[in-house]
C-alpha cells in the first residue's frame, strides 16, 4: 500500500513496534484516544490539520494566527461597507440623469472630446476610502456614463478635465489593430497562463481580504505569487497589519523559514497579474508559441508605436515643456504586464504608481471571435474610471491610453447569455517607468510639470 497517499488517521493504522518513531507513537496514542470515543483536544485537532496541510502542499496556520486573521478580515469588512456608502453617495451627487458634468465637444481637425467638469472629480478622501474595494455595475451610473450613451461607441475620442484643452484623463482609439493583428492577444494569453504565478506582494489593486481570499492565499500556487513557497515556510508567526491606518495598509506575513530565520513580507489577496522581463528568457516573446511569434511581434511593435505617438500631446496637456519630454528615455523604460480577471478573482479600484506618462490598455477582454468579429461573452468586467465615474469600453481591436494615477478598476464579472465556461477577462497593460515615483496619498500627485 502507498502510505504517502494516506492522511494522518490512516497512517496511524500501519505503525509498528519495529518502524514506529516517537512521532508515530504519538500519532497512535492520539488514534487510540479517538477510538475510545474521547473528544480530540485542540492540540490534537491542530496536529492533524498541520499534517494534512503538509500533505496538500499548503501552509499550516495555528489557531492563534487564525484568530488574528479573523480579526483582520472583520476590520477590512467594515472598511468595505464604509466604502460602499461613500461610492453610493458620490454617484448620487452626479445627478439623477447620470450624465451631469459630461459634455461632448467636436473640435475641427481633432478627435471628439468628452469634457469632464471638475466638480465631477472624486474628492481625495473618498478616493482613499474606495481604494482596494471591488465594484459592481449593477444599479450604478455607469450604464449611462459611457461612450455609447454619448454617441461615441464607434468613434475614437479624448476624455479631458475642465475644458477642451484641459489635462487628458484618457484617450480611446478605435480599430488601431486589424482583426488579424488583434488575434495575437490570444497567443499572448496562452503565454500568460503558462508563465504567470500571479502577485500577492501588496498593492492597491489587490482587494481587501475576506475569509475566502485569505484561505486561498495560503495555497501553494498563490504563495508562489508572494515570492514564497510552502516549503520555505516552517512556521507562520503572524498574519495581519502592523499599521495603524488599516484603510491604507495591506497585510503582512511573518514566518520562520527552515533555517530558523524570521522573515516579514507583504501578503495580500492573490491577483493573476504578470510583469514581463525586458530581456532574457523571461520576456514575452520568449514565452509564446513559435508559430504565433511573427503575429505577436507585429502586434507589440504597433502597440509601442501608438504608445509613443501619443506621449507628447498627453504630456503637453499637463504643462510639460516640449524640451523636457525625453522620448528616448520613455521608450527605453517601456514594460508590459498581463492580467487575467475572473468572477472569483477580480482586481480592486486602485491607482498606478505615479508617473507623468500614461498606461496603455489593450487585449480581447472578455470577447470571443464570432464570424471574424469580437463578441462580448459575459456581462461586467469593464474598465472604468472610479474618479469621474466613466466606463471606458473597448474591443480587441482598440487601445485605451489612461492616466493610471486616476483611481480606476474593472467592474465585477457576471455571466452573460453568449458565454461558455468560467468567465475570464484578459488584458495587457503597457507602461513606462520613466520618472516613476513612490505611491502618494490621493490628491498629492497630478503628473503636471513641476520645475
Amino acid at each position: 500500500m502507498d502510505n504517502s497517499k494516506l492522511g494522518p488517521p490512516q497512517l496511524a493504522q500501519y505503525g509498528s513496534a519495529a518502524t514506529a518513531t516517537p512521532a508515530a507513537a504519538k500519532k497512535n496514542k492520539k488514534k487510540r484516544g479517538r477510538e475510545s470515543g474521547r473528544k480530540m483536544t485542540a492540540k490534537e485537532s491542530e496536529f492533524i490539520r498541520r499534517q494534512q496541510k503538509k500533505r496538500d502542499g499548503g501552509v499550516f496556520v495555528d489557531n492563534q494566527c487564525r484568530k488574528k486573521m479573523k480579526s483582520l478580515v472583520e476590520e477590512h469588512d467594515k472598511l468595505i461597507r464604509e466604502a460602499a456608502v461613500q461610492m453610493k453617495g458620490y454617484q448620487k451627487g452626479l445627478g439623477s440623469n447620470h450624465l451631469a458634468g459630461l459634455t461632448v465637444v467636436r473640435p475641427d481637425g481633432r478627435l471628439p472630446v468628452v469634457v469632464v467638469d471638475r466638480s465631477c472629480r472624486m474628492p481625495p478622501e473618498v478616493v482613499a476610502s474606495v481604494l482596494k474595494t471591488t465594484f459592481s455595475e449593477k444599479g450604478s451610473c455607469l450604464f449611462r456614463r459611457n461612450s455609447q450613451s454619448l454617441g461615441l461607441a464607434n468613434s475614437s475620442f479624448e476624455l479631458r478635465e475642465g475644458d477642451v484643452d484641459g489635462p487628458i484623463l484618457a484617450i480611446v482609439l478605435r480599430d488601431v489593430f486589424s482583426m488579424q493583428e488583434a488575434r495575437a492577444t490570444y497567443a499572448i494569453y496562452d503565454g500568460h497562463k503558462v508563465k504567470s504565478v500571479g502577485w500577492m506582494k501588496g498593492c492597491e489593486a489587490d482587494p481587501r481580504p475576506t475569509s475566502s481570499t485569505m484561505a486561498a492565499s495560503l495555497e501553494t500556487h498563490a504563495m508562489d505569487g508572494a515570492g514564497l513557497r510552502s516549503t520555505n515556510v516552517k512556521e507562520v508567526l503572524h498574519i495581519g497589519s502592523t499599521a495603524k491606518n488599516k484603510a491604507a495598509a495591506g497585510c503582512r506575513i511573518k514566518y520562520k523559514n527552515p533555517d530558523g530565520e524570521i522573515k516579514d513580507r507583504p501578503f495580500s489577496s492573490h491577483i493573476n497579474r504578470h510583469t514581463w522581463a525586458t530581456s532574457g528568457k523571461n520576456t514575452l516573446l520568449n514565452n509564446v508559441a513559435q508559430d504565433s511569434l511573427p503575429l505577436v511581434r507585429g502586434y507589440i511593435s504597433k502597440l509601442e508605436s501608438e504608445y509613443m505617438k501619443h506621449i507628447t500631446p498627453y504630456m503637453l496637456s499637463r504643462g510639460w515643456p516640449l524640451e523636457e519630454i525625453d522620448l528616448e528615455g520613455i521608450r527605453a523604460s517601456i514594460e508590459m504586464s498581463t492580467l487575467e480577471v475572473t468572477a472569483a478573482k477580480n482586481i480592486a479600484i486602485h491607482r498606478d504608481p505615479p508617473t507623468p506618462t500614461f498606461a496603455a490598455v489593450s487585449g480581447h477582454g472578455m470577447s470571443e471571435v464570432v464570424d471574424n468579429k469580437f463578441v462580448r461573452s459575459h456581462k461586467g468586467g469593464n474598465l472604468f474610471l472610479a474618479d469621474g465615474m466613466f466606463r471606458l469600453d473597448y474591443s480587441g481591436r482598440d487601445l485605451v491610453l489612461l492616466d493610471g494615477n486616476v483611481a480606476h478598476g474593472v467592474s465585477d464579472i457576471r455571466r452573460g447569455q453568449n458565454g461558455s465556461g468560467e468567465p475570464a477577462r484578459f488584458s495587457m497593460i503597457t507602461f513606462s517607468r520613466w520618472m516613476r515615483e513612490a505611491m502618494k496619498m490621493p490628491g498629492k500627485y497630478t503628473g503636471h510639470y513641476q520645475k
